[in-house]
Protein backbone atom coordinates (compact mmCIF):
# COMPACT_ATOMS: atom_id res chain seq x y z
CA UNK A 1 0.00 0.00 0.00
CA UNK A 2 2.89 2.19 0.06
CA UNK A 3 3.50 2.78 -3.38
CA UNK A 4 -0.50 3.99 -3.31
CA UNK A 5 -0.77 6.90 -6.46
CA UNK A 6 -4.21 6.99 -6.48
CA UNK A 7 -7.15 6.75 -4.03
CA UNK A 8 -11.04 6.32 -5.44
CA UNK A 9 -13.32 6.68 -2.60
CA UNK A 10 -17.27 6.59 -3.30
CA UNK A 11 -20.34 6.02 -2.10
CA UNK A 12 -22.49 4.08 -4.16
CA UNK A 13 -26.15 3.30 -3.00
CA UNK A 14 -27.61 2.18 -6.11
CA UNK A 15 -24.66 0.93 -7.71
CA UNK A 16 -23.82 4.14 -11.14
CA UNK A 17 -21.10 5.71 -8.59
CA UNK A 18 -19.45 2.77 -8.05
CA UNK A 19 -19.48 1.97 -12.11
CA UNK A 20 -18.52 5.42 -12.62
CA UNK A 21 -15.37 4.87 -9.86
CA UNK A 22 -14.50 1.42 -11.70
CA UNK A 23 -14.39 3.62 -14.88
CA UNK A 24 -11.93 5.99 -13.11
CA UNK A 25 -10.10 3.24 -11.98
CA UNK A 26 -9.62 1.44 -15.53
CA UNK A 27 -8.48 5.02 -16.75
CA UNK A 28 -5.67 5.68 -14.03
CA UNK A 29 -4.32 2.49 -13.86
CA UNK A 30 -3.91 2.74 -17.93
CA UNK A 31 -1.40 6.05 -17.18
CA UNK A 32 0.52 2.98 -15.05
CA UNK A 33 -0.53 4.86 -11.66
CA UNK A 34 -1.09 2.03 -8.36
CA UNK A 35 -5.01 2.66 -7.75
CA UNK A 36 -6.76 1.60 -5.34
CA UNK A 37 -10.88 1.89 -4.98
CA UNK A 38 -12.40 2.18 -1.57
CA UNK A 39 -16.33 2.08 -0.68
CA UNK A 40 -17.13 4.86 1.78
CA UNK A 41 -21.13 3.98 3.12
CA UNK A 42 -20.43 2.56 5.40
CA UNK A 43 -18.98 3.65 9.23
CA UNK A 44 -16.64 1.21 9.47
CA UNK A 45 -15.35 1.55 5.93
CA UNK A 46 -14.71 5.37 6.68
CA UNK A 47 -12.72 4.58 9.56
CA UNK A 48 -10.75 2.25 7.99
CA UNK A 49 -9.94 4.59 5.12
CA UNK A 50 -9.00 7.39 7.42
CA UNK A 51 -6.56 5.40 8.73
CA UNK A 52 -5.02 4.66 5.60
CA UNK A 53 -4.86 8.33 5.02
CA UNK A 54 -2.94 8.93 8.08
CA UNK A 55 -0.77 6.51 7.24
CA UNK A 56 0.24 6.93 3.78
CA UNK A 57 -1.28 9.97 2.65
CA UNK A 58 2.15 11.51 1.62
CA UNK A 59 2.36 8.46 -1.22
CA UNK A 60 -1.26 9.65 -2.84
CA UNK A 61 -0.98 11.65 -5.72
CA UNK A 62 -4.51 11.89 -6.74
CA UNK A 63 -7.65 11.44 -4.39
CA UNK A 64 -10.87 11.36 -6.52
CA UNK A 65 -14.01 11.35 -4.18
CA UNK A 66 -17.49 10.67 -5.25
CA UNK A 67 -20.65 10.46 -4.82
CA UNK A 68 -24.33 10.52 -6.08
CA UNK A 69 -26.18 13.68 -6.18
CA UNK A 70 -29.34 13.50 -4.20
CA UNK A 71 -31.93 16.43 -3.62
CA UNK A 72 -29.29 19.07 -4.88
CA UNK A 73 -26.26 17.82 -2.88
CA UNK A 74 -23.43 14.98 -2.15
CA UNK A 75 -24.34 11.82 0.05
CA UNK A 76 -23.39 12.70 3.92
CA UNK A 77 -21.00 9.87 3.96
CA UNK A 78 -18.94 11.19 1.50
CA UNK A 79 -18.97 15.06 2.97
CA UNK A 80 -18.42 13.49 6.60
CA UNK A 81 -14.92 11.48 5.37
CA UNK A 82 -13.91 14.47 3.48
CA UNK A 83 -14.47 16.75 6.91
CA UNK A 84 -12.50 13.66 9.02
CA UNK A 85 -9.87 13.64 6.61
CA UNK A 86 -5.69 14.94 7.37
CA UNK A 87 -4.19 17.49 5.71
CA UNK A 88 -4.48 16.88 2.11
CA UNK A 89 -1.75 19.34 1.33
CA UNK A 90 -0.29 18.41 -1.92
CA UNK A 91 -2.47 15.92 -2.97
CA UNK A 92 -4.83 16.47 -6.59
CA UNK A 93 -8.20 16.28 -5.19
CA UNK A 94 -10.55 15.14 -7.72
CA UNK A 95 -14.63 15.56 -6.87
CA UNK A 96 -16.99 13.28 -9.30
CA UNK A 97 -20.78 12.97 -8.99
CA UNK A 98 -22.93 10.94 -10.77
CA UNK A 99 -26.80 12.73 -11.29
CA UNK A 100 -29.80 11.39 -12.71
CA UNK A 101 -30.34 13.48 -15.97
CA UNK A 102 -32.22 16.11 -13.30
CA UNK A 103 -30.21 18.70 -11.37
CA UNK A 104 -26.55 18.15 -10.29
CA UNK A 105 -27.23 20.43 -7.90
CA UNK A 106 -24.85 22.33 -5.51
CA UNK A 107 -22.76 19.12 -5.03
CA UNK A 108 -19.54 19.72 -6.64
CA UNK A 109 -19.71 22.86 -5.11
CA UNK A 110 -19.85 21.52 -1.76
CA UNK A 111 -17.13 18.72 -2.27
CA UNK A 112 -14.80 20.95 -3.70
CA UNK A 113 -14.99 23.50 -1.30
CA UNK A 114 -14.61 20.91 1.45
CA UNK A 115 -11.73 19.21 -0.08
CA UNK A 116 -9.99 22.68 -0.43
CA UNK A 117 -10.66 23.50 3.41
CA UNK A 118 -8.52 20.51 3.60
CA UNK A 119 -5.60 21.78 2.20
CA UNK A 120 -6.08 19.63 -1.46
CA UNK A 121 -5.38 21.03 -5.23
CA UNK A 122 -8.29 21.01 -6.93
CA UNK A 123 -7.38 19.73 -9.96
CA UNK A 124 -10.26 18.87 -11.55
CA UNK A 125 -14.42 17.58 -11.13
CA UNK A 126 -16.48 14.98 -13.43
CA UNK A 127 -20.17 15.31 -13.14
CA UNK A 128 -21.44 12.02 -14.85
CA UNK A 129 -25.21 11.39 -15.53
CA UNK A 130 -26.35 7.80 -14.55
CA UNK A 131 -29.73 6.34 -14.31
CA UNK A 132 -31.85 7.54 -11.91
CA UNK A 133 -31.97 6.22 -8.59
CA UNK A 134 -36.01 5.91 -8.38
CA UNK A 135 -36.02 4.78 -12.15
CA UNK A 136 -37.25 1.23 -10.74
CA UNK A 137 -40.58 2.89 -9.61
CA UNK A 138 -41.12 4.44 -12.70
CA UNK A 139 -42.89 3.93 -16.21
CA UNK A 140 -39.20 4.86 -17.83
CA UNK A 141 -35.77 5.37 -16.55
CA UNK A 142 -34.28 8.28 -16.23
CA UNK A 143 -31.00 8.25 -18.07
CA UNK A 144 -31.30 4.48 -18.54
CA UNK A 145 -28.04 2.78 -18.98
CA UNK A 146 -25.83 5.45 -18.16
CA UNK A 147 -22.81 5.99 -17.32
CA UNK A 148 -22.04 3.69 -20.67
CA UNK A 149 -19.29 3.65 -23.06
CA UNK A 150 -19.85 7.11 -24.38
CA UNK A 151 -19.19 8.65 -20.81
CA UNK A 152 -16.22 6.47 -20.32
CA UNK A 153 -14.60 7.63 -23.23
CA UNK A 154 -14.74 11.25 -21.70
CA UNK A 155 -13.96 10.00 -18.14
CA UNK A 156 -10.59 8.67 -19.69
CA UNK A 157 -10.15 11.85 -21.90
CA UNK A 158 -10.60 13.91 -18.45
CA UNK A 159 -8.53 11.85 -16.41
CA UNK A 160 -5.76 11.89 -18.87
CA UNK A 161 -6.03 15.74 -18.97
CA UNK A 162 -6.10 16.05 -14.84
CA UNK A 163 -2.57 13.60 -14.78
CA UNK A 164 -1.15 16.09 -17.85
CA UNK A 165 -1.96 19.11 -15.33
CA UNK A 166 -0.24 17.20 -12.37
CA UNK A 167 3.02 15.38 -14.08
CA UNK A 168 3.63 18.92 -15.60
CA UNK A 169 3.93 20.65 -12.10
CA UNK A 170 0.99 22.97 -12.29
CA UNK A 171 -0.28 24.13 -8.57
CA UNK A 172 -3.32 26.20 -9.88
CA UNK A 173 -6.20 24.97 -8.21
CA UNK A 174 -9.54 25.18 -9.66
CA UNK A 175 -12.55 26.95 -7.37
CA UNK A 176 -15.66 25.70 -6.31
CA UNK A 177 -17.54 27.61 -8.37
CA UNK A 178 -15.20 26.83 -11.23
CA UNK A 179 -17.49 23.26 -10.69
CA UNK A 180 -21.24 24.55 -10.41
CA UNK A 181 -23.69 24.65 -13.41
CA UNK A 182 -25.88 27.29 -11.13
CA UNK A 183 -24.75 30.18 -9.31
CA UNK A 184 -26.04 33.44 -7.59
CA UNK A 185 -29.97 32.60 -5.81
CA UNK A 186 -30.30 30.00 -7.80
CA UNK A 187 -26.78 27.65 -5.85
CA UNK A 188 -27.88 30.04 -2.62
CA UNK A 189 -30.90 28.50 -2.66
CA UNK A 190 -29.71 24.83 -3.25
CA UNK A 191 -27.54 25.09 -0.59
CA UNK A 192 -29.86 26.35 2.13
CA UNK A 193 -30.85 23.35 4.66
CA UNK A 194 -28.02 21.23 3.62
CA UNK A 195 -28.91 17.57 3.00
CA UNK A 196 -31.36 16.78 5.22
CA UNK A 197 -34.03 19.56 3.76
CA UNK A 198 -34.04 17.85 0.61
CA UNK A 199 -34.38 14.58 2.30
CA UNK A 200 -37.38 15.86 4.12
CA UNK A 201 -39.57 16.29 0.46
CA UNK A 202 -38.11 12.78 -0.27
CA UNK A 203 -41.32 10.08 -0.28
CA UNK A 204 -40.88 8.63 3.20
CA UNK A 205 -40.77 4.81 4.09
CA UNK A 206 -43.66 3.21 5.50
CA UNK A 207 -43.99 0.00 7.29
CA UNK A 208 -46.90 -2.70 7.77
CA UNK A 209 -45.96 -4.98 11.22
CA UNK A 210 -48.41 -7.06 9.57
CA UNK A 211 -46.61 -8.16 6.47
CA UNK A 212 -43.68 -8.08 7.91
CA UNK A 213 -41.93 -11.63 8.12
CA UNK A 214 -38.48 -10.44 9.71
CA UNK A 215 -36.55 -11.99 6.77
CA UNK A 216 -34.01 -9.29 6.87
CA UNK A 217 -33.52 -8.43 3.44
CA UNK A 218 -34.28 -4.80 3.61
CA UNK A 219 -31.05 -4.88 6.40
CA UNK A 220 -28.93 -6.93 3.88
CA UNK A 221 -29.78 -4.01 0.99
CA UNK A 222 -28.99 -1.03 2.94
CA UNK A 223 -25.94 0.39 2.04
CA UNK A 224 -25.47 2.40 4.83
CA UNK A 225 -25.98 0.10 7.10
CA UNK A 226 -28.75 1.74 9.20
CA UNK A 227 -31.35 -0.94 9.12
CA UNK A 228 -31.73 -2.65 12.42
CA UNK A 229 -33.84 -5.61 13.29
CA UNK A 230 -35.46 -6.06 16.57
CA UNK A 231 -37.47 -7.98 15.44
CA UNK A 232 -38.77 -5.66 12.85
CA UNK A 233 -37.00 -3.21 10.49
CA UNK A 234 -35.84 -0.12 12.60
CA UNK A 235 -34.55 2.83 10.21
CA UNK A 236 -31.77 4.78 11.57
CA UNK A 237 -31.55 8.25 10.94
CA UNK A 238 -28.59 7.86 8.83
CA UNK A 239 -31.04 6.20 5.89
CA UNK A 240 -30.88 8.58 2.91
CA UNK A 241 -33.64 7.46 0.95
CA UNK A 242 -32.51 5.28 -1.28
CA UNK A 243 -34.87 2.72 -1.56
CA UNK A 244 -33.41 -0.68 -1.44
CA UNK A 245 -35.00 -1.88 1.53
CA UNK A 246 -38.87 -0.77 -0.32
CA UNK A 247 -37.39 -2.47 -3.47
CA UNK A 248 -36.39 -5.53 -2.21
CA UNK A 249 -39.06 -6.39 0.36
CA UNK A 250 -40.50 -9.75 -0.70
CA UNK A 251 -43.39 -8.97 0.97
CA UNK A 252 -44.33 -5.13 0.64
CA UNK A 253 -44.28 -4.45 4.19
CA UNK A 254 -41.92 -1.54 3.40
CA UNK A 255 -43.43 1.39 0.93
CA UNK A 256 -42.98 4.68 -0.16
CA UNK A 257 -45.29 6.58 -2.14
CA UNK A 258 -44.02 7.59 -5.75
CA UNK A 259 -47.02 8.22 -7.45
CA UNK A 260 -46.33 12.10 -7.71
CA UNK A 261 -42.37 11.56 -8.34
CA UNK A 262 -42.20 10.92 -12.01
CA UNK A 263 -44.56 13.82 -13.00
CA UNK A 264 -42.33 16.39 -10.55
CA UNK A 265 -38.72 15.02 -11.93
CA UNK A 266 -40.39 15.32 -15.85
CA UNK A 267 -41.17 19.05 -14.62
CA UNK A 268 -38.18 19.87 -13.31
CA UNK A 269 -35.79 18.41 -16.30
CA UNK A 270 -37.89 20.88 -18.30
CA UNK A 271 -37.49 23.83 -16.54
CA UNK A 272 -33.57 23.29 -15.84
CA UNK A 273 -32.55 22.02 -18.94
CA UNK A 274 -29.48 20.94 -17.94
CA UNK A 275 -27.35 19.36 -20.29
CA UNK A 276 -27.19 15.36 -19.54
CA UNK A 277 -23.79 14.80 -20.47
CA UNK A 278 -20.46 13.82 -19.15
CA UNK A 279 -18.79 17.06 -18.18
CA UNK A 280 -15.18 17.28 -17.15
CA UNK A 281 -13.56 20.55 -15.40
CA UNK A 282 -9.75 20.25 -15.45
Amino acid sequence: MNSLDALVVFCSPKGATRTAAEMIVKSLTSLSLVTEAVSICKDEERASLLELLHDSKKNIKFLFVGSPVYGFHPLPPVMDLIQRCPSLEGIHAVPFVTWGGVCSGSALFEMGTALLEKGALLSGAMKIPAEHSMSWAFSKPFCGGRPNGEDAARIKNGVQAIYEKAVTGSTSSLVPLDLSHYTGETLSAMLEGGFETSKARFPKIGFDETLCVKCGACAEACPLACITLSPHPVIGEACVRCYNCVRVCPEGALTADFSRSEAIILERIEKLREPQETTIFS
